[in-house]
């Protein structure tokens, strides 16, 4: 990173741990200047990342430097990306690389799951706070001949009903989520790379009067915002077996499911995508070349006017290509398309 021509924040795991209560990928990027955690929703308590001040579908999520965290996951699903399945973040602000695309106008987050190797083989941490919070984490790291697996998962409970400005609306929103991380390292010959990895998110969320229960979801008698958000995602990293050459294959695919009722307002959406990506790494002299395409379907349906004809499917195929030339060993010039 100290050599790239590109500026990249680096927060390694030892920082994110000295971060008091940060048990997922929102409460600990709020400690980098330039990065704000912006609240939408004061009744819900949705969120997203501003990266320099620019709105959050300006900023590219990334898990392992692939793009599954889609528009919706973004709002409801960065709550479910547990501290215990990071390794690093890191956070790259403004336009500074074509491997991204045009997504990442405000820059990217990218989140570095952990390496099955580098993990403990049994992990248990847990806190509980005067609001009524509690939270859970967990790993555990099996291997199987030359599969090393790493398996997380983090818990998250807030039931009580704060109300300090007796305004009879709940403060902090409740909710119970559930995050499952499941990841696989293959041995190979030469170090080459061979991964998958795969993660389930359950949240149930509410916020509003705090008369309001489960049976009063979508009625107008007492006022509540009710969201349920389920999300599968799974990601993959090969790199083929040449003798002289890099050429890696990364895959993913995400499926996000939401069902929100705002009061008597229902918000039913779905959002699936999937993403390839085949790069070829290739030096020559002072030059570091990186050739490739990448191709990316999207699926969206909700019960809105934004899907009046049902579904909208598209699919965005690309080619790129970028040089990182040194032609001394104190500069350095980047230049892609």
């Amino acid at each position: 990173v100290s050599m790239s021509a590109i500026k990249v924040e680096v927060l390694n795991r030892e920082f994110l741990r000295q971060i008091p209560g940060a048990n997922n990928l929102m409460e600990s990027i709020d400690y980098v200047n330039g990065v704000q955690k912006q609240i939408n929703c004061g009744v819900c308590g949705t969120n997203d990342i501003h990266l320099n001040g620019m709105e959050g579908p300006y900023t590219l999520v990334l898990i392992d430097g692939m793009p599954i965290i889609s528009a919706l996951g973004t709002v409801y699903g960065l709550n479910g990306i547990p501290s215990s399945m990071i390794e690093r973040i890191e956070i790259v602000k403004g336009p500074a690389s074509t491997l991204y695309g045009s997504e990442a106008v405000a820059g990217i987050v990218n989140v570095i799951t952990r390496d099955p190797k580098s993990a403990p083989k049994l992990f248990f941490e847990g806190y509980g706070t005067s609001h009524g919070e509690s939270n859970l984490d967990f790993a555990a790291r099996p291997q199987i001949g030359k599969l090393q697996g790493l398996f997380s998962g983090n818990y998250y409970r807030m039931q009580n009903r704060l109300d300090s400005n007796n305004d009879n609306f709940t403060d902090i929103p409740l909710s119970q989520r559930l995050s499952l991380f499941n990841k696989w390292t293959v041995l190979r010959k030469n170090n080459r790379k061979a991964t998958f990895a795969a993660k389930y998110y359950h949240e149930n969320r509410f916020g509003g009067q705090l008369q309001w229960t489960n049976g009063d979801v979508g009625s107008d008698s007492v006022y509540g915002e009710y969201i349920a958000t389920r999300r599968i995602e799974a990601l993959g990293s090969y790199q083929l077996p040449f003798s002289k050459e890099t050429v890696r294959l990364d895959v993913s695919g995400s499926a996000h499911w939401q069902d929100s009722h705002y009061g008597n307002t229902p918000y039913l959406a779905q959002q699936h995508t999937g993403f390839s990506n085949l790069v070829w790494l290739k030096s020559i002299d002072r030059h570091n070349m990186l050739f490739g395409s990448s191709v990316r379907y999207t699926y969206y349906d909700d019960n809105t006017a934004a899907t009046p004809y049902g579904a909208d499917v598209n699919v965005l195929a690309g080619l790129f290509v970028q040089d990182e030339w040194r032609p001394t060993s104190k500069l350095s010039l980047l230049g892609g398309a």
